[in-house]
């Protein structure tokens, strides 16, 4: 019998923990909604800040099995190499999400243009081909768009903002000390909590859609070349993707360049 047993095909282990990151990402969403019903907002923005961090885990592991990314540093060259100890850690962690959400602002204006010029809602594949030039309608408006400094402006401001939860969530979740200054949980408000909680919401479905239907090729073949286009201008990897750093001077170097 064990002359039968194949090994499981390159993705199988990564896309099951992507699903199981997704259900459990679903899971935390659900527990921030039960306590901001009881107001208790502070709470409830950590349970969102640590379900949006497993979305990021889960978002890894699904370029791994989709082939766009990939855990080994030897590939590092020819596809986007990720770092696994960065999604045990908050800050690196951190900074991929907001890279994640800054792409997904640049694809909703992409989206928002193509409502505009065709009056309906495009598909994956439709984007794709916005974000890769090759809509020869649609790309070069959308281009001006992303490219226009209000473009520019909304993405930063939305990467900021998620580089900020993790300041936020500590805020409203522990007693902490500084300088002998003690300073207890301080509540959230609504309108925070809901803001936050909206952002997750768009993740878990992008993520959702990308896990049952895999990611549109044109869309994979953008990420690997604005990577490898990244690599060549600056000489090294990108920083948010690999967490390990060359000293402390320098906080966007790995220790796998060459420089």
């Amino acid at each position: 019998m064990g002359d039968n047993l194949q090994p499981p095909k390159p993705g199988v282990f990564e896309d099951r923990f992507a699903r199981l990151g997704l259900a459990n990402a679903r899971s935390l969403l659900k527990s921030s909604e039960a306590l901001a019903a009881i107001q208790q907002y502070g709470h409830a923005l950590a349970f969102v800040a640590l379900a949006m961090e497993e979305l990021e885990t889960a978002h890894a592991y699904r370029l791994v099995a989709d082939g766009i990314a990939s855990f080994d540093p030897k590939e590092a060259k020819h596809i986007q190499y990720i770092d696994k100890q960065a999604l045990v850690m908050h800050r690196p962690k951190g900074n991929m999400l907001a890279e994640r959400v800054g792409s997904l602002v640049y694809l909703t204006m992409a989206a928002q243009e193509f409502r505009r010029i065709r009056g309906r809602e495009p598909d994956g594949a439709e984007i794709s081909a916005v974000m890769e030039q090759q809509d020869l309608e649609v790309s070069p408006a959308a281009r001006k768009v992303i490219d226009s400094p209000e473009g520019i402006a909304k993405a930063k401001a939305a990467m900021d903002e998620v580089r900020h939860l993790n300041a936020l969530k500590n805020r409203g979740l522990y007693v902490i000390e500084k300088d002998g200054v003690i300073s207890t949980p301080r509540e959230t408000n609504a309108e925070e909590y809901e803001r936050y909680r909206s952002t997750a919401k768009h993740l878990l479905s992008v993520m959702s859609e990308s896990t049952e239907k895999g990611f549109p090729f044109a869309i994979a073949e953008w990420m690997r070349r604005s990577h490898a286009e990244y690599r060549r201008r600056m000489g090294r990897l990108e920083g948010p993707l690999n967490p390990k750093r060359v000293g402390d001077r320098d906080k966007s170097r790995s220790d796998l360049d060459p420089h």
